[in-house]
């Protein structure tokens, strides 16, 4: 007798390990499938006129393929949120056990809330913050620099406290700021006040292929000075650090490195030339006052830099610059005219400056100019690292302008300008980073 008790009481108790490891899977599966139907919801809800009920026929399409397809009876409730940026979804699915009378016909729920990043809010900044793994600060203003990204949003993707940073005089305004670690600075230099712990944002080009390119249509292409250069990625570096080390200091620009001869600017040559697109092995270098037209096309800018100097001025309609392999990255010395727009179409539409995705993590690129007043397009440098220093505002005349970096540091003197008017410019916006770059991420 004793005997059958145990067994009986054993037996029900296996009984009710199984049936509660059912219900748990079955559980999970309930809480996958609002997931899915929250996610698929929730970036139909970005599309314009989007109403209720087409909402609810696209969550239960979802609900349908992973529940109903298993033969499970299932009901839900969704709700928009006031803000249109927040989806919610709850399930109920019968539940079935095989054991236990008392679990049979009885259910088991789950819920999902979905919210979009941004949600028809331009992306005007974004910081990917590749180095050790979020570990470095995607955006750092120093002294008295500003950005402005009026109506936008600015993102970073850093992990650690700083991940935005806006030191003393310095000023950070958009239309959203947000990080996935936390702020530096203090409530003055934010406006509006960040959100921190934010979700990270995915790399909305991390697709778009790189341009095609062949063989070298030019080598070592340099004019406008009297000894050839020889600029690594060290040299570009040192002439960041003299630039920005001391900003009380005014400095010209003479260049003391390797085969370079400084320029007296009374002996400038003010010629114009026109450059044409192609391979530039070795890279560009354009100096003495030279006024360079760019044709419109795409610069593959190959084993060295785009490198200008000297009071030389660039500018060019719909021109796109690749950057690729060894040393190849931007120099804009402090004394230069910038004056540049994106390509309309071909591999580089939109990309003002694209830097191939297996360059070295955060190679520098600097923007040093005071003259830097068109950069019209989005400048994609998912790698590499952004110094700005400047007297003067920066792309404050391009029509639009969106930054995609690993690192945007700005240093004391300048005022970046990042306007969002589309409508003012033939040169397209790139998919996800114009005013439909809502990110969909779920929050429970």
């Amino acid at each position: 007798m004793t005997i059958g008790v145990f067994a009986s009481v054993l037996i029900a108790a296996s009984g009710m390990a199984v049936d509660y490891a059912s219900l748990v899977l079955q559980r999970d599966r309930v809480q996958s499938a609002a997931d899915a139907a929250t996610i698929l919801a929730a970036r139909e809800m970005q599309v314009a006129n989007t109403t209720t009920a087409q909402l609810k026929a696209i969550a239960n399409q979802a609900l349908q393929a992973n529940l109903g397809a298993k033969g499970a009876k299932y009901s839900f409730t969704l709700n928009v949120g006031d803000d249109k940026q927040t989806l919610t979804i709850e399930v109920k699915a019968e539940a079935t056990t095989f054991f236990m009378d008392w679990s049979k016909n009885g259910s088991v729920s789950a819920k999902a809330v979905a919210a979009v990043h941004s949600a028809g809010v331009p992306l005007c900044v974004l910081g990917l913050s590749h180095e050790k793994d979020g570990k470095e600060p995607g955006l750092t203003l120093n002294q008295n620099a500003r950005l402005t990204g009026e109506g936008c949003a600015v993102y970073s993707n850093a992990t650690k406290k700083d991940a935005i940073e806006s030191n003393s005089g310095a000023l950070l305004e958009a239309g959203l700021i947000c990080t996935s670690g936390g702020v530096k600075g203090d409530v003055d230099n934010f406006n509006p006040a960040p959100v921190t712990d934010c979700p990270s944002f995915k790399d909305p080009l991390q697709n778009r292929p790189e341009p095609v390119y062949g063989s070298c249509d030019f080598e070592d292409f340099q004019i406008g000075f009297d000894k050839r250069l020889k600029v690594d990625e060290k040299d570009v570096e040192k002439d960041i650090k003299d630039e920005t080390k001391d900003e009380t200091k005014k400095k010209n620009d003479k260049r003391k490195k390797k085969g370079d001869k400084p320029v007296d600017t009374s002996d400038y040559d003010r010629s114009v030339v026109t450059l044409e697109p192609g391979v530039y092995c070795g890279g560009l270098f354009i100096g003495s006052g030279i006024t360079a037209n760019l044709t419109s096309g795409d610069y593959i800018i190959k084993d060295g830099p785009l490198y200008v100097t000297e009071e030389a001025t660039i500018e060019g309609e719909y021109v796109g610059f690749f950057f690729t392999g060894k040393d190849s990255n931007i120099y804009f010395g402090p004394h230069t005219s910038i004056n540049l727009s994106a390509p309309k179409d071909g591999d580089m539409a939109g990309i003002l400056f694209f830097e191939e995705r297996n360059h070295k993590k955060m190679r520098p690129h600097a923007i040093l100019s005071d003259g830097a007043r068109k950069l019209e397009g989005t400048i994609y440098l998912p790698s590499g690292h952004l110094y700005v220093d400047a007297d003067a505002p920066i792309a404050d005349k391009s029509a639009y302008t969106a930054i995609i970096v690993s690192r945007l540091e700005l240093f004391a003197g300048p005022h970046l300008v990042l306007n969002t008017d589309y409508s003012a410019t033939e040169v397209p916006v790139p998919e996800g980073v114009g005013a439909m770059s809502g990110d969909v991420y779920l929050k429970e």
